[in-house]
């Protein structure tokens, strides 16, 4: 396997302190850094891909042009040799992604279609709930492999606690999208009573600035004693240390295919609230945190009441539960994605998959 990946980070203009326009290697896998926002070193990327002879392509989205819709044309006209090529669009078919820009996602479907691409890639799903989503898109002949994925992290949780405050210590972490639902969080937070002891903290990349806005006049009127701040992304380094400093993390994600943000979270055993909108229901419902009703400001106030509300015996129960249901995922056994691939379509020997990033 090689990975093709861009020199830095999603909305970034820096690029990052990695070796570019060449095969470097890490974890021991062949990796190259590109401007792929250039249509040079986009360029430069792809036939440095070629040149590998992949007998898989793997494309890591399916809303974006230079990423995902090119390579698979190139794929249609040759350029890859006949590779199979396989999809992962990452929760983008979900309903309520779908229903986020709309027209310009319509248009770009539309344009999928009319090419009949659909008809030649295998679909990566994340889930069983994601291979239905493809389905309603793309028929019920859509070839589609489910294999949720597995955390980088170590398998071991760490096992820490921050020390005891009588301010419990909320995190939200992830992209700062309405996808991810800060606001929603932050209107259940509004219905908490004057003088509960509770603050906030957001972490992400800002990728919609005009909902920081909205969350911050959310934050201007919440009760007396429940405060708010965002604090930007973190560094990979910096993840698993930060959220350990916590007592819950707040994830108002209206879906996700994997979430390996909920992933970090328990990586540190801080337990969650979340919505039955993710992979880790079974996890929470087992006493990895407590399942929200629904992703609404009512919801999400009588979650935080119960939270709220727990023994301090309880909520170490449910640190404790969330490390151990962090690394029974990571020591599942399961099958390689692309095992499941070959099997699903058959491979040639001896194969090699190439697998841009973003």
């Amino acid at each position: 396997m090689s990975v093709v990946t861009s020199d830095r980070d999603a909305g970034a203009d820096a690029a990052l302190d990695v070796p570019r326009a060449r095969w470097t290697t890490f974890c021991g896998v062949p990796v190259r850094y590109d401007r792929l926002g250039s249509p040079v070193g986009l360029a430069r990327a792809l036939l440095a891909s070629r040149r590998r002879r992949p007998t898989h392509v793997y494309v890591n989205t399916f809303f974006a042009v230079a990423l995902s819709l090119l390579p698979q044309l190139l794929g249609r006209l040759g350029f890859w040799r006949g590779a199979t090529l396989v999809v992962a669009p990452r929760g983008e078919f979900g309903p309520w992604a779908l229903s986020s820009k709309a027209t310009k996602k319509r248009a770009f479907l539309a344009l999928y279609r009319l090419t009949g691409m659909h008809r030649h890639v295998v679909w990566h799903a994340a889930s069983s709930n994601e291979a239905a989503d493809i389905r309603a898109l793309w028929g019920e002949h859509a070839r589609i492999v489910v294999d949720m994925p597995r955390s980088p992290l170590p398998d071991t949780a760490l096992r820490t606690a921050p020390e005891p405050s009588p301010v419990v210590r909320a995190v939200t972490y992830g992209r700062m999208t309405r996808l991810k639902g800060l606001d929603v969080v932050l209107q259940g937070l509004g219905t908490l009573p004057a003088g509960t002891r509770l603050h906030l903290d957001a972490y992400g990349p800002p990728e919609e600035p005009d909902l920081l806005d909205e969350c911050e006049a959310l934050a201007a009127r919440l009760p007396e004693g429940v405060t708010y701040r965002y604090r930007g992304p973190l560094q990979h380094e910096e993840v698993q240390p930060t959220l350990a400093r916590y007592d819950v993390a707040l994830m108002g994600t209206h879906g996700e295919t994997y979430g390996h943000a909920l992933a970090e979270v328990l990586s540190v055993g801080c337990p969650l609230l979340v919505a039955d909108t993710t992979p880790w229901t079974a996890a929470v419902r087992g006493g990895a945190g407590l399942l929200v009703a629904g992703v609404s400001a009512e919801a999400w106030g009588a979650a935080l009441r119960e939270f709220l509300g727990l023994s301090a015996e309880r909520r170490a129960g449910l640190r404790e539960a969330a490390a151990d249901a962090f690394e029974r995922a990571q020591r599942e056994e399961r099958p390689h994605l692309f095992d499941l691939v070959r099997d699903r379509v058959g491979a040639a020997p001896g194969h090699r998959e190439v697998a841009p990033a973003h």
